[in-house]
């Protein structure tokens, strides 16, 4: 599991910063605990990180990449409201 936290950069957003956790399994992404809906998607060799996430008619798309130090990118949507941001993930604690 990783602990990303989502920023969104529209203006409109009412929800400027949301903390989810990504829950993998063989490299395949199984859910994202802390958002309504369905994730599918995968970490793939050398920790690219490619998800798709449908909610209630909203589909989003998040890129980036991982290592065991945490990670970084983006995510875009076809909401009008919150349709683009970034995310962090940071490692597990020990």
């Amino acid at each position: 599991c990783a602990l990303p936290i989502s920023r969104c950069h529209s203006f409109l957003c009412p929800v400027k910063q949301k903390q989810l956790i990504a829950h993998v399994h063989g490299g395949r992404v199984e859910r994202l605990e802390g958002l309504p809906g369905t994730a599918t998607g995968q970490v793939g060799p050398g920790g690219m990180v490619t998800i798709t996430v449908n909610a209630f008619g909203i589909v989003g798309h998040v890129q980036g990449r991982v290592d065991s130090g945490g990670g970084a990118g983006i995510w875009s949507s076809n909401s009008i409201i919150c349709s683009r941001g970034d995310w962090l993930a940071f490692p597990p604690a020990q």
